[in-house]
């Protein structure tokens, strides 16, 4: 193996050595128009006068320098662009043999840069307005004057973007809906690696060691990507381009401090070690004081642990121990090697650690404490071709759950293997193929997986080809594209088709006609999830405790034994199955608690009332089943229980329209409207088993006629109490025993392969199928050189089918009972739209922003966490200035919701208030 990679490696680099015959080279200087400031990192392409084939390239240095060596001689149109300039070209550069010739550039500034260059919508270099996908950008102006916390801070208001804030670094960002409080959703990339952590597929946007000042752009492709990006990629693909250290040469330092104790510290530098090496390395800590959430689950979980301590003398003090405080550090590194023109090599690495912060999962609140995050990047591009791997690992350190302080322990590991190539058959045809290789380890010991500790590995394959073709002079392109993958927990393969016309009637204006279909494979959680989310639910005493438990559906699904009616397993009678019918069974059990709950002076008296009364029979009380809200901690009756199948992938089947076009030079404007059809939706860990309570109605008839009249005369005889009196305390006191009894959670029907039989049970399923339809429109328009105008609108909406009658109805973002089993939500408003203004003036240095943010209410359904979210109006600011006394040196003061509108962006979440940080930075 050692001697084919030095094989390959050896033709790679004879077959890139420069060919110094009939070819020359082009050098200059790129500079700012009208002054003598240098450019540092402009493109610039060498393009062919007679085809506009692009055949060498090159980015200008610290100093705006570039040299593009080996041009075959010959006529050429030479192409600069910057963010934040007009491009530039320049025809007919005619270049010589065994001669430099030389060609400065000088680019005027721009704003708004309307037609970026991008890669992740088709995995190759196009222009936005070419792209066969819906797409935003934001550009590194955005990203350098907002002095953000973490990368996904930038999306704030884009169209599509669902952004729910839980802590001052803690966000969800998904896009068109499918929110939850422990997300994966958006597939979230870093240069192409996945950037999630491992095993969990959780976005964690403050696990990416990447700081502000290493980013060059982000590029957010809304809807289906599966095709290219493999599972996983439903929602869309949301990929951060860090900067090349040979564009970006230099040294950046920054301090920021703010409201809430908050300090923020950051350094970057990068350089070159002769032409063809690069590197970078780049730092942040960050500490603040967090925003606060009192969960009631809990503090009661901390007064029942504190009871049961006085007679054991152990007590659990992570249950409830919340640290108020969130810090943390990063460092990531990044070396690039280009070792011809051709052949170019990349390593690099990261470290997080998030010493102390809270974050919300699907059975409650986790206390980080020294949770690491690091990763190993090698990429190689050579030509057409790109090879990749890469490795995440995860380590919980002392991290804990905070409703029953059990230990959370996470040691999972990812490594991907990806190659990709792409071959021009002529100008008009062109292919994009590759193949991926994903090994998911979990390594949580027990913790996390439980009993399925042994048997968690996941591998997928897959292997992917994209056709292009141009017609009609580039009129029209039609690509379509197609992905295999195998998963090793899934018995069938599952493809994903891709097909998009794009019509492209001049160089301003594009409209597409998309289809998509994705995947999401079921994830470790839901597959293998084995925890306990709440210990002794219902407060029993020893050794009665009921747990809720959290668990992963195992193959074959959890089935109900329904032969001769469903049955119950309970705490009070372990050993034994008893029927729901028959709960009259634990009469005696019941019996206990209802003495045991009542005031201390009549415990005496209900022990001889109720203890002589003799239990009764199946006929005269029985069972009902109710489903229990973790929530709330009410009840639902229910009549039926629903097994849950194994686990299938969710598909996302979309229809788009879309179109994106500049008009005057200044208003560039998108629109897209798309129609998916969703099957097999996994919905988020919901109660399944319900609980069995003693028909209230029965236990009233049953118990009324015998205890009000001793209750009256006792009364009466003992207390000296007036007839009328005891008659109106007998009955209260006999309703109160009689919902005594009925409030008590005798047993819970289980499926026959429980593990903790007794245990209500959270789990995963496949809700079923719905449509959605949905709206993205955003809008940028440049009122000059210096301001632009910014908004975005959103909609989104659920379609509720009714089989029967072969109709739907629209409905919000919420369907109680979807396909008649659990209930579904989006977790996202169905309204939400943003409208904000920039100014920028080069010169002097100065910029400022603001933008307002509307989100609509939503229903909530995400784990423990269910109830109704509020809408939010919020403004954000922005304020910079390069100070004029020292060349480097500049201060951005942010401002988000300025006004302090409280806002809880999740159930279960603090309400976010206001937080305003100032930044001063030095680049040097």
């Amino acid at each position: 193996m050692s001697k084919l990679f030095l094989g390959m490696m050896t033709l790679f680099v004879i077959a890139g050595m420069p060919l110094m015959a009939q070819t020359g080279s082009l050098s200059g200087v790129v500079k700012e128009s009208g002054t003598s400031k240098p450019v540092a990192g402009a493109s610039v392409r060498v393009i062919r006068q007679d085809n506009a084939k692009v055949i060498k390239g090159a980015y200008s240095n610290a100093s705006g320098k570039f040299t593009v060596n080996n041009i075959t001689a010959g006529s050429y149109r030479v192409e600069f662009s910057s963010v934040g300039f007009k491009k530039l070209e320049k025809s007919s550069v005619s270049i010589t043999e065994n001669t430099t010739t030389q060609l400065d550039a000088s680019l005027e500034q721009e704003l708004i840069n309307f037609n970026d260059v991008i890669v992740t919508a088709s995995r190759k270099q196009e222009k936005v307005l070419e792209a066969p996908a819906s797409v935003s950008v934001v550009d590194p102006i955005a990203i350098a004057e907002r002095p953000a916390l973490v990368p996904t801070e930038h999306l704030r208001g884009l169209p599509g973007v669902d952004f729910a804030q839980t802590g001052i670094s803690q966000q969800t960002t998904v896009t068109r809906g499918f929110n939850n409080v422990f997300s994966g959703m958006l597939l979230t990339l870093a240069d192409y690696r996945i950037a999630g952590v491992p095993s969990l597929r959780v976005n964690v946007p403050y696990f990416i060691p990447l700081v502000n000042d290493d980013i060059e752009r982000m590029e957010l492709v809304r809807g289906p990507g599966s095709a290219l990006y493999g599972p996983n990629a439903t929602q869309g693909v949301l990929n951060i381009i860090s900067k090349s250290p040979f564009a970006s040469q230099g040294t950046s330092v920054s301090v920021a401090g703010g409201e809430r104790s908050l300090f923020n510290g950051t350094l970057r530098h990068a350089g070159t070690i002769g032409e063809n090496f690069g590197f970078k390395i780049s730092g942040q800590y960050m500490r603040a004081d967090d925003w606060q959430f009192i969960d009631t689950n809990e503090t009661s979980a901390r007064t029942a642990d504190s009871i049961t301590a006085l007679t054991s003398g152990v007590r659990n003090a992570n249950i409830a121990n919340r640290d108020p405080i969130h810090e943390r550090f990063s460092i990531d590194g990044r070396t690039d090697y280009i070792i011809n023109d051709d052949l170019k090599a990349n390593v690099s690495a990261g470290l997080s650690q998030t010493m102390r912060s809270v974050e919300m999962t699907g059975v409650g609140a986790a206390q980080a404490r020294d949770w690491m995050y690091y990763y190993v990047q090698g990429r190689v591009d050579y030509g057409n071709l790109f090879v990749q791997t890469f490795m995440n690992q995860s380590n919980a350190g002392d991290s804990y759950l905070l409703r029953d302080g059990a230990k959370i322990v996470d040691n999972s590991r990812l490594i991907v293997g990806r190659i990709q190539h792409s071959y021009e058959l002529n100008e008009m045809q062109a292919f994009t193929y590759g193949a991926d290789a994903f090994f998911t380890t979990p390594e949580t010991e027990g913790t996390i997986t439980g009993r399925n500790e042994d048997d968690d590995n996941i591998t997928e394959y897959g292997g992917y080809l994209q056709s292009e073709t141009h017609l009609f002079d580039n009129l029209l392109d039609v690509i379509l594209a197609g992905r295999i993958d195998i998963h090793s927990r899934l018995e069938d393969p599952v493809f994903s088709p891709r097909a998009a016309l794009v019509f492209k009637p001049n160089a301003n204006n594009n409209f597409r006609l998309t289809f998509n279909r994705a995947y999401s494979t079921p994830s470790t959680n839901e597959l293998f999830l084995d925890i306990v989310a709440k210990r002794n639910a219902f407060g029993f005493p020893d050794p009665f405790g009921v747990d809720i438990r959290a668990s992963g559906v195992p193959d074959g699904g959890y089935i109900f034994d329904r032969a001769g009616g469903f049955k119950m397993r309970s705490s009070f009678s372990p050993d034994a199955t008893i029927p729901v019918a028959g709960a009259s069974a634990l009469w005696g059990a019941a019996t206990q608690l209802v003495v045991g709950g009542a005031p201390a002076a009549f415990q005496p008296l209900f022990a001889k009332l109720l203890g002589g009364i003799p239990a009764p029979g199946a006929t005269e009380i029985g069972g009902i089943m109710a489903l229990l809200n973790p929530t709330t901690g009410t009840f639902s009756p229910v009549t039926e229980v629903q097994d849950i199948p194994q686990l299938k992938p969710s598909t996302n089947q979309t229809i788009e329209i879309g179109y994106k076009g500049i008009a005057m030079d200044a208003l560039q404007v998108g629109v897209d409207v798309y129609y998916s059809q969703v099957k097999d939706v996994i919905g988020s860990l919901q109660v399944f088993t319900p609980s069995v309570f003693f028909n209230s109605q029965q236990v009233g008839a049953y118990l009324k006629p015998i205890i009000k009249p001793e209750i009256k005369k006792y009364v009466m005889d003992s207390l000296g109490m007036p007839e009328a009196q005891a008659e109106a305390f007998a009955e209260s006191t006999s309703n109160d025993i009689i919902g005594g009894y009925s409030r008590i959670p005798l047993g819970t029907v289980t499926p026959t392969d429980a593990s903790d039989p007794t245990a209500v049970m959270l789990a995963y399923r496949n809700a079923g199928n719905i449509d959605m339809i949905g709206t993205d429109i955003s809008l940028e328009y440049a009122l000059g050189q210096m301001i632009s105008v910014t908004g975005s609108y959103s909609l989104l909406r659920l379609m509720e089918r009714d089989d029967y009658h072969d109709s739907a109805k629209i409905t919000g973002t919420y369907i109680s009972k979807i396909d008649g089993s659990s209930d579904f939500a989006l977790n996202a408003p169905t309204h939400k739209a943003s409208v904000g203004l920039r100014f920028h003036e080069r010169e002097m240095g100065l910029r400022a922003g603001i933008q307002y943010r509307y989100n609509d209410g939503f229903k909530m359904n995400s784990g423990v966490y269910i109830g109704d979210v509020k809408h939010s109006n919020l403004v954000d600011m922005t304020l910079g200035y390069d100070l004029p006394w020292v060349s480097g040196l500049k201060l951005d003061v942010s401002a988000t919701n300025i006004f302090d509108n409280r806002t809880q962006y999740f159930v279960g979440a603090p309400e976010i208030g206001r937080l305003v940080m100032a930044r001063l930075g030095y680049n040097f």
